[in-house]
């Protein structure tokens, strides 16, 4: 199987209940498709899906949200399944993977299967709240091709010692070697029109957390304009941020995305084998 593709072959897909239909039309693509990655998050995700579905189904235009299980081992697909069908203008699916490979991975598979005009994703705990979305989608209407969240300032709400020290290691590693002038490449808000959401998340080799880096050093290679959005965050208890191995696994992704680029796998054009 060719990296950066979505292996929907091994995924069981939740859809709409039989007879359910789509307003205006079940062959209408959706405006905005919301992708959640979620891992063993039976005890956030209901509220998560509440607020995400009642969002989303009081703007004008369709839209849709896609839970993409990475591997869960709790009840996260029950809760999800509870959740699955049409709810007004927004449809809600999930997509459940077995095994276990990591967010990159997971976020991946859920920016390929959307059919939105602009892709966004999140995290499954909802420390962005949704209420921000439309600044992010102006963006793209004015012709950006990504915008991201930035937690920098007062409206960033910091509380565990061990996440801001990894957040501040992370951003100055990010900001000095990778994406010169983007100081929080790790945030979990990042939206995407639907084109150039094809072309990056094709071409992402890393399956972990620094996915989000890679897809941004990719996007500076081709020159598309990124827009950032200072967002009010909320550090949530359940984080999997862990310091040693959180910034471990990050040194090791940075040294793979230099290889990758040196060996040309970020290159325009049909995929690459890994």
């Amino acid at each position: 199987m060719e990296a950066g593709q979505a292996p929907r072959e091994r995924m069981h897909v939740a859809a709409a209940p039989a007879g359910s239909e789509r307003p205006g039309g079940a062959d209408d693509p959706p405006h905005v498709s919301l992708v959640i990655p979620a891992h063993n998050e039976e005890a956030r995700l209901a509220r998560t899906l509440e607020a995400a579905v009642a969002h989303l189904a009081a703007c004008p235009w369709p839209s849709e949200v896609l839970v993409v299980l990475d591997g869960c081992t709790d009840g996260t697909e029950t809760v999800a399944a509870g959740f699955t069908g049409l709810h007004g203008p927004c449809e809600l699916r999930v997509l459940a993977r077995p095994v276990r490979r990591g967010k990159g991975a997971t976020v991946r598979e859920g920016m390929l299967a959307a059919r939105g005009a602009y892709r966004v994703f999140t995290d499954a705990d909802l420390s962005y709240p949704l209420s921000q979305l439309d600044a992010f989608l102006a963006a793209l209407a004015a012709g950006s091709g990504l915008a991201i969240a930035s937690r920098d300032g007062a409206i960033a709400r910091y509380q565990r010692p061990a996440r801001r020290l990894v957040t501040r290691l992370s951003r100055w590693l990010m900001h000095t070697w990778v994406v010169p002038g983007i100081h929080d490449t790790q945030a979990g808000l990042k939206a995407f029109t639907r084109e150039v959401a094809e072309d990056l998340f094709r071409v992402q080799r890393l399956e972990g957390f620094g996915f989000d880096v890679e897809l941004l050093h990719v996007a500076r290679l081709r020159g598309y304009p990124i827009a950032t959005i200072g967002v009010e965050w909320q550090d949530r208890p359940g984080s999997k941020v862990r310091l040693g191995r959180d910034l471990w696994h990050m040194a090791l992704e940075l040294l793979a995305i230099a290889c990758h680029r040196l060996t040309g796998r970020y290159a325009r054009g049909p995929e690459v084998l890994p």
